[in-house]
């Protein structure tokens, strides 16, 4: 219910970073800005469906925003692939802002995601792998392990569920 952070280097109080959501319907978004009243957010056309494995991305190229998400798993239910493409003329304002996987903030977080996230990944604007978290290493820690080239490894806040069954579970 309501909004949720999934990667963010996001101030609500100043309007500025940005954030890759859910929306409050559920739909994938990014959530732009550089202060003030700046801000604008492209959304994703499709809602997702609920207790679903999705491949979610927002890409920015100059002005160009593309939001999208890949079912994992085609499910007669209907789970789709979707996609937007808008041209923006913000560009985020981040500097000092905290860079945060399930929540947004600079402070007080808040939009906590109430789901799973596996192998959330920065790349550059050439498409290179600037950060490749994963959350299967080190579990019994609160280190997260940066399997990119620049080795930027973080820490868990309130001892989340780690190494849990991922998209690839298979059961045995």
């Amino acid at each position: 219910e309501g909004e949720q952070a999934i990667l963010a280097r996001w101030s609500e109080v100043e309007r500025r970073g940005y954030a890759l959501i859910l929306d409050k319907q559920g739909r994938v978004a990014l959530r732009l800005g550089s202060g003030s009243d700046t801000a604008v957010v492209v959304c994703d056309s499709e809602p997702l469906i609920p207790r679903t494995w999705y491949r979610v991305s927002a890409v920015l190229t100059g002005a160009e925003v593309v939001v999208r998400h890949d079912a994992a798993t085609v499910f007669p239910m209907g789970a789709t692939d979707a996609s937007t493409t808008e041209t923006v003329a913000v560009a985020p304002e981040t500097e000092g802002l905290p860079f945060l996987i399930g929540a947004a903030g600079d402070g007080e977080t808040s939009n906590h995601f109430n789901g799973k996230i596996e192998s959330p990944e920065l790349r550059g604007s050439d498409g290179a792998v600037v950060a490749a978290w994963t959350f299967a290493e080190r579990f019994d820690s609160h280190r997260v392990i940066d399997t990119g080239p620049y080795g930027l490894a973080g820490e868990t806040v309130n001892s989340p569920l780690r190494a849990a069954p991922g998209r690839k579970f298979s059961g045995h």
